[in-house]
């Protein structure tokens, strides 16, 4: 799954956040207190979209501070191919992590 995010305020940016979508399972598995098998799939992509909007606005008071106001867009959600996500983590912008073993893709834009 490949979500995205928008800000705009003082300055510009995107944020992306790429996962499996076992990831996502497993995050709203966690966040909700209940057993990944129990419909936590089909939220799966609510819990990425969340994840991100949370994600940016932390992002956004981390790198400008709490003074300046910043619009933060509805996150968009795909499901990508192994081919786009090599994309992705070949460019410059998105860096991977793994998180408990599992690798995610984040990237970052910022224009002025």
């Amino acid at each position: 799954l490949h979500a995205v995010i928008s800000f705009n305020g003082e300055f510009r940016g995107r944020l992306s956040i790429t996962a499996p979508v076992s990831f996502c399972t497993e995050v709203t598995a966690n966040v909700l207190g209940i057993d990944p098998e129990e419909n936590a799939g089909e939220m799966a992509c609510d819990a990425l979209r969340e994840l991100i909007n949370i994600i940016c606005g932390e992002l956004v008071v981390a790198l400008y501070g709490n003074k300046p106001i910043f619009n933060l867009s509805i996150p968009t959600l795909d499901q990508i191919d192994s081919d786009r996500c090599r994309t992705l983590s070949a460019d410059p912008n998105h860096l991977q992590f793994l998180v408990d073993g599992t690798p995610i893709l984040v990237g970052l834009s910022i224009m002025e």
